[in-house]
């Protein structure tokens, strides 16, 4: 579904003449923003990789960055989080495999520091794509439209205090819950690496660093 056909079924569900469209898109952009926060499936995951520069100063935080799965060095393997203390000690000197990292502020610090040219991968979750236009969609708006809609119907109960709000947030619930848990599924079941349950086109971007 696109932009438009999500605020007309949340409209239609609602049945409300008090209710304008402003309010109903409002709504709608609130729900995206609480999935945003609670939904965890690969269809929000995104791969991204950071040539290193000959100016290296840290890696940027990704704008789009809602909560970070993995970063490999430039062997492919995991470099694991370490307190800060360590890894700045770790960037002195020469540098070298990372295996070590810190968040601070915008940046993700690496140790020991990554040479000029190599490639570090960034796998994270991602904010869902925003809609603006009527013909905007997104991956949720595409997999899953019906979790989009009572997730706006929720807000629009809150707002109304509708008699109804308990019931759209049940099926909230039961959509999210059956979304994480086969997420949940993929990744506990096989190896360690999984197949995404939906797949979305053009995950795969290129990303400066600073």
């Amino acid at each position: 579904m696109n932009y438009l056909q999500v605020r007309t079924k949340v409209k239609g569900l609602l049945n409300r003449n008090n209710a304008t469209d402003a309010q109903i898109a409002a709504w709608v952009q609130s729900g995206l923003q609480r999935i945003q926060r609670e939904l965890r499936c690969p269809a929000m995951e995104k791969v991204v990789s950071v040539t290193i520069a000959s100016t290296y100063n840290g890696l940027i935080v990704p704008a789009d960055m809602v909560e970070m799965i993995d970063i490999l060095n430039q062997d492919g393997d995991r470099v694991i989080k370490d307190d800060i203390t360590t890894v700045i000690r770790s960037t002195r000197g020469i540098p070298g495999k990372c295996r070590i990292y810190y968040r601070m502020g915008g940046k993700y610090l690496l140790g020991p520091q990554p040479a000029s040219g190599d490639v570090i991968t960034l796998v994270y979750y991602s904010e869902l794509g925003e809609l603006v236009l009527d013909t905007d969609s997104n991956v949720l708006t595409e997999i899953a439209d019906d979790l989009v809609t009572f997730a706006g119907l929720v807000f629009a109960g809150t707002n109304y205090t509708d008699t109804r709000k308990p019931d759209w947030e049940n099926e909230y619930q039961r959509i999210l819950g059956d979304m994480q848990g086969t997420s949940d599924a993929d990744e506990l079941s096989g190896g360690t690496c999984v197949s995404p349950a939906w797949d979305w086109p053009d995950d795969s971007v290129g990303y400066g660093n600073g």
